[in-house]
């Protein structure tokens, strides 16, 4: 049973982060999944690091959102 409901956490969590404005998403997959340090991810982006910090605590918010309303259990 705990694995089945795993699977469905993930798979609702990956929807979640699908779901995000592309601009969000690549940036909150480039740090949370592929690690790469703010300086890697603006060169990669080709944005300044004001922009990526902002675009970091929007994706992270817009995810949150998204997670409090597919996982009830997850609080903002």
């Amino acid at each position: 049973m705990a694995t089945n409901a795993g699977a469905e956490t993930t798979a609702r969590v990956l929807a979640a982060l699908q779901a995000l404005p592309e601009t969000y998403r690549e940036t909150l997959l480039l740090r949370l999944m592929s690690g790469l340090s703010g300086a890697e991810i603006a060169e990669h982006t080709a944005t300044t690091p004001g922009s990526l910090r902002v675009n970091l605590t929007r994706g992270m918010a817009m995810l949150r959102e998204r997670l409090a309303a597919a996982l009830p259990e997850v609080r903002p």
